[in-house]
């Protein structure tokens, strides 16, 4: 049923303050899991979330909305529990490149002789994403979860991108682009 109701939203019709409250929801949710397996499993299904959004922009305004609920909330979270939140923080992050990523791909699929609109997309759907992360986290935001974030990103972009080997057309054209 959530994923049905995140489907139905799009950026104009809900607000910060709404996914702040869903999201403040979802995080007691993962709170009161309380064991491993039941934790990766609500983790995965939190962050598959992002997936069902009408759109990427919107996506990243829950991506943005879910860490500002992690920096307003990490220190009331004891050493018990950090290892859930971080395994959370580390979905979300992959699920969100997938997202960023594979519209690109689906771009570059959809239209390949016109590169220069291919690559004023990919832009836009990079930065919608590096914004929504930039937006919530800032020099007031708790060191641990911009440590994570550093820790989990390139395993993170490693698994959102597709296979891909040196030489390939896709892998040059990411190069040549400073992705």
């Amino acid at each position: 049923k959530l994923q049905k109701l995140v489907g139905s939203l799009d950026e104009e019709s809900v607000t910060d303050e709404e996914l702040l409250k869903l999201w403040k929801g979802l995080f007691y949710c993962m709170w009161m899991s309380d064991k491993p397996a039941v934790q990766q499993e609500l983790a995965l299904r939190i962050a598959s979330l992002l997936q069902y959004f009408s759109s990427p922009s919107s996506a990243f305004q829950f991506l943005r909305c879910f860490y500002i609920t992690m920096n307003r909330e990490w220190n009331g979270i004891d050493n018990l529990r950090l290892n859930k939140f971080y395994s959370l923080q580390r979905r979300m992050v992959e699920e969100s490149l997938k997202i960023a990523i594979s519209d690109i791909f689906n771009q570059k699929n959809e239209d390949d002789e016109n590169d220069e609109e291919f690559t004023e997309k990919e832009s836009e759907c990079i930065f919608l994403w590096s914004a929504s992360i930039c937006e919530s986290l800032n020099e007031d935001s708790c060191p641990a979860i911009v440590l994570h974030l550093c820790d989990v990103f390139i395993d993170s972009l490693d698994k959102a991108l597709p296979s891909v080997k040196p030489g390939d057309q896709i892998l040059s054209d990411m190069e040549m682009n400073g992705l």
